[in-house]
């Protein structure tokens, strides 16, 4: 939800989304949704794989596509 979304306050939003089944799609509605948060989000339908490296204070993401997102720790 949205209320979560802003409770949260995440620096990137990945998701889960395959083309087969169309169950396991990300619905258009929920794209634009994330879309209007000014939040990076990744799908990994179009990135295949993510990569998550966690250090003490920082983080990074990188996809099999090439993208690289870089984060610090919330204090």
């Amino acid at each position: 939800s949205d209320e979560l979304i802003r409770a949260i306050e995440p620096q990137v939003i990945v998701v889960c989304s395959a083309d087969f089944p169309s169950s396991e799609h990300a619905s258009e509605s929920l794209r634009a949704r994330l879309a209007r948060t000014g939040i990076p989000v990744l799908y990994t339908s179009e990135t295949a794989a993510i990569t998550l490296t966690l250090r003490s204070r920082e983080w990074e993401l990188r996809t099999m596509t090439g993208q690289r997102l870089l984060g610090k720790a919330k204090d």
